[in-house]
């Protein structure tokens, strides 16, 4: 059960410039009566971000598009995919064809994002200091902690005024995606208990239980884990003494997400996370010993226990209307991008 800093970062760090695009849907370019290709124009070449291996960087063009009288310039995109690159596997990145196809979707949705951008600026909508400042702390604390946030910005390459400038973006896109009612969803109950009663067997489970969690963090310097061993011994006292699990959470874990939940995780089907088999022989109410991984020491409890059967609607609602909504909100997406390419003048250098 690995910490989820790492995912939180790469958003901020690879692909924030992307959030609605590429989290929302794919959109071709073949529409538009208005948008065309052309050569690459005469326009000096920065020096190439250089990479392991994988994308072709030095074909992009300084230039990467014009929508209307803006250019679209490629250094974001460049530090968008270094980024991708850098975190792939050793398969993916021998895969050209693999590479290529991504490469291209990339490419495309940086585009569509620079158009969200534009139609912003056109409505005025922009994002507060007081906005961006916000995001920022946030990404930090689930990042756990300015430290290790800062210290994976500098492996990145990329300073905090450009994460600003990544996260004013974002806020601005959102604005944007509410004002037009990109993102205007409702889905009656009905509908929702539809789905339910004719997908039955998605909800089915094995064994489950409800899991809550004290997380112990490893110390970089603590060589012989004296000081690790010192916080697993004050939990375990705690616990040992009758405090409120809940309440020993908030006092001692070191995982600032689930900590904020009580230590709630969540329920866990068995065999799903190998790490956490252990805890399906014990009962209700008891706590596992400390669970070791890389980062640290889960402390968990066992909150409820289930047998194998098919989940309530009540439980699964919201999980089956945030899958319908991010159909919807595809959909609604794909059709706005297609709007705009229509009502601006693009031309793509690439």
């Amino acid at each position: 059960m690995e910490r989820n800093t790492e995912m939180i970062f790469a958003r901020l760090t690879f692909l924030s410039t992307l959030t609605i695009a590429l989290a929302l849907t794919l959109v071709s370019c073949s529409g538009g009566g208005e948008e065309k290709k052309a050569t690459t124009p005469p326009t000096k070449q920065k020096p190439v971000v250089k990479m392991r291996t994988g994308f072709d960087l030095a074909s992009i063009p300084e230039v990467v598009a014009k929508i209307g009288d803006k250019q679209v310039k490629k250094y974001r995109l460049i530090s968008i995919l270094s980024g991708i690159e850098s975190s792939m596997g050793e398969a993916m990145l021998k895969d050209r064809a693999a590479l290529e196809r991504l490469r291209g979707d990339v490419i495309e949705q940086y585009i569509n994002n620079e158009l969200f951008i534009v139609k912003a600026e056109q409505k005025g909508i922009v994002a507060s200091e007081e906005e961006v400042g916000k995001q920022l702390r946030e990404a930090i604390r689930k990042a756990g902690g300015a430290d290790p946030f800062y210290a994976r910005l500098k492996v990145s390459g990329k300073n905090e005024n450009v994460v600003k400038e990544e996260i004013r973006n974002d806020i601005v896109i959102n604005k944007l995606m509410k004002t037009e009612g990109v993102f205007d969803v409702t889905i009656p109950d009905e509908i929702l208990k539809k789905y339910y009663d004719e997908n039955k067997d998605e909800f089915a489970k094995g064994e489950i239980v409800r899991l809550a969690e004290i997380f112990v963090k490893k110390e970089k310097d603590d060589n012989d884990g004296a000081k690790v061993k010192m916080k697993l011994a004050a939990v375990k006292e705690a616990l040992d003494n009758g405090q409120d699990f809940s309440r020993v959470v908030k006092e001692l874990s070191e995982d600032p997400a689930s900590a904020a939940r009580g230590g709630e995780i969540g329920f866990v089907e068995r065999g799903t996370v190998p790490v956490l088999d252990v805890v399906f022989n014990l009962k209700a109410g008891e706590v596992a010993d400390p669970i070791e991984v890389k980062v640290g020491y889960h402390i968990v409890k066992v909150m409820e226990k289930r047998p194998p059967g098919i989940l309530k609607f009540s439980e699964v609602k919201n999980t089956i209307f945030e899958k319908l909504s991010r159909q919807i909100r595809d959909k609604q997406t794909y059709e706005y991008v297609n709007r705009l390419r229509k009502e601006f003048n693009i031309t793509i250098f690439m």
